[in-house]
């Protein structure tokens, strides 16, 4: 008898296959989850939490309401931050409580920062068992759930349809590369699907994807990008001063060139990226912030293999900032970037030369300025469109092409100031997505199940 692959498994896993194993999981976890926390006394309270212990939630009072909102980790904090204020904001939250949760301890660092004066409680979200999802719902009671993304959860969403409780996915995501993964859970995935309410989604890309597998075409939505939403309100809290004074930017430093979020495989290009505008512009100061820090050594290694000088970022301080002939500067950290773009003459988003999806281009399109990256920007199509719309975006197919796209913007006035009214026209044209998911969401909760009109 042949023995049956992984994805002829995967195809045939159906939920209640699924839970049996994530019972087991879960028996394993009961396990460790304490030792861990013996070693680690800062892992406690989250390990507690993600097997669905809770301490000190107070019931609800009497005609109160919950609604959940879950955010993986930072990145997601943002948006819903945003989902947040403008829910709380509408008449029709008057007696919703709201809590929200997060998978990461610097994204529940950031959540209490950014809500921690409007939000009833915040909590780590539980691990897809059975036994930690049942406990956390009897623990936080919530009367409606938004999951942010890709956050499709079988346990949980499952557990929730049971106590009927809607689940809705808000700001829904689906990559090309994802897509196929899911497709692999052909048996799976289908009745997971179908314990969501709606699917509010970026893109119809997004929107596609979902309905192929498996999500009924009538709760599907498209709503856009809310992510978008916290590109100004960033720009307005960058600290841009206090970055210039390290980095050395002041004005007459010379045009200054960022490179952000380089992927592994993106190294040689940035080099040869480097070289090829400081050759046409000598006086260029030039800003590389590789996507992951970790991978610095291997940026020293090539750049010293190629002879190439540079200044590492943890070198710089107040006290001893860039100095003038050094011209090269290698971002071994993270936090900065998106001020970084807003002080550069122009900018490359990386992850785009590579087949890696791309970046947010339009952290560099708020700033008025038209991004450079290449073709693969599949991650962020509907960000593409919004600057295609509007002739700002710059795709560079090699390096070649980046550097005569980045010469000319940092030695062509003309050209550079058209650049930047389109990038500032793009982004005026950048909708309030936010609003819109909140739309979906409310006629969700008060049981209008045609969610194509929160768009109309």
């Amino acid at each position: 008898m042949a023995v049956m692959g992984a994805s002829g498994i995967m195809r045939r896993l159906t939920y209640p296959r699924y839970r049996m194993l994530t019972r087991m999981v879960g028996i394993c976890l009961s396990i460790v989850f304490p030792l861990v926390g013996l070693v680690r006394p800062r892992f406690r309270k989250r390990g507690r939490e993600m097997r669905g212990y809770h301490r000190g939630i107070p019931p609800k009072k009497g005609d109160t309401r919950r609604l959940w909102l879950h955010a993986v980790s930072v990145g997601e904090v943002e948006v819903v931050t945003n989902l947040a204020h403008a829910f709380l904001i509408r008449p029709e939250s008057k007696g919703w409580e709201l809590w929200v949760s997060t998978t990461t301890s610097t994204g529940q660092s950031r959540l209490r920062n950014r809500l921690g004066d409007v939000a009833a409680g915040m909590v780590y979200f539980p691990i897809d068992t059975p036994g930690a999802t049942g406990r956390a719902l009897d623990a936080i009671e919530p009367d409606a759930v938004g999951l942010l993304e890709t956050e499709l959860w079988p346990n949980f969403v499952h557990s929730c349809s049971e106590r009927g409780v809607p689940v809705c996915l808000l700001n829904g995501r689906i990559s090309k590369r994802s897509v196929g993964r899911y497709a692999k859970l052909s048996s799976l995935m289908p009745e997971v699907l179908g314990c969501f309410e709606v699917f509010s989604m970026i893109h119809e890309d997004d929107a596609s994807r979902i309905r192929g597998l498996g999500a009924p075409a009538e709760r599907v939505v498209v709503a856009g990008n809310a992510k978008h939403d916290t590109l100004t309100q960033r720009r307005k809290n960058a600290d841009l001063e206090g970055i210039r004074a390290v980095y050395g930017l002041q004005p007459g430093c010379g045009p200054v060139f960022v490179a952000g979020s380089t992927r592994r495989g993106e190294e040689s290009f940035v080099i040869d990226a480097y070289l090829g505008i400081r050759k046409a512009v000598p006086d260029l100061v030039f800003v590389w912030a590789p996507r992951h820090p970790q991978y610095t050594a291997k940026v020293e290694a090539m750049l010293k293999l190629r002879g190439v000088g540079y200044r590492l970022r943890s070198g710089l301080s107040d006290a001893r900032p860039r100095q003038p002939d050094e011209r090269l500067i290698v971002v071994d950290g993270i936090g900065e970037l998106f001020a970084l773009y807003g002080l550069a003459d122009a900018a490359f988003s990386g992850g785009s030369l590579v087949p890696k999806g791309g970046h947010n281009i339009l952290e560099i399109a708020v700033w008025g300025k038209p991004p450079i990256y290449g073709p693969s920007y599949e991650d962020f199509q509907d960000a593409h469109e919004i600057l295609e719309a509007h002739h700002a975006c710059r795709i560079v197919k090699d390096v070649e092409a980046w550097i005569q796209e980045a010469v000319r913007q940092l030695t062509d006035a003309a050209y550079a100031d058209k650049g930047r009214e389109c990038a500032k026209a793009a982004m005026q044209a950048v909708h309030a997505a936010t609003d819109r998911h909140v739309d979906v969401l409310l006629r969700c909760l008060f049981g209008n199940n045609d969610v194509r009109l929160a768009l109309t």
